[in-house]
């Protein structure tokens, strides 16, 4: 995976993707074998450490980031019972 340079502010109103400084997961190696569905849904997991960076008026971004954290939890859960 590669690593992208911290990705610009936004001028108006200060907010940026941060956390990880990764870019998103796009593809999974898609070979039909048993480690399919695990690479999937490693692949959503890693993209759930991205956060978004706010000042603390954007309640829009608190709820995305609360989301994510959210869908990280549920990820982690179903990643724990397939590895078993």
């Amino acid at each position: 995976m590669t690593t992208a340079a911290l990705p610009p502010t936004d001028n108006t109103t200060g907010n940026a993707c941060l956390g990880c400084r990764q870019e998103p997961i796009l593809c999974v190696d898609g070979t039909p074998d048993a480690g399919y569905v695990l690479r999937i849904l490693r692949a959503y997991r890693e993209n759930c450490n991205c956060k978004w960076a706010y000042d603390g008026e954007e309640e829009m971004l608190r709820i995305m980031n609360e989301a994510c954290d959210a869908r990280a939890k549920l990820l982690d859960e179903a990643i724990a019972r397939l590895e078993e």
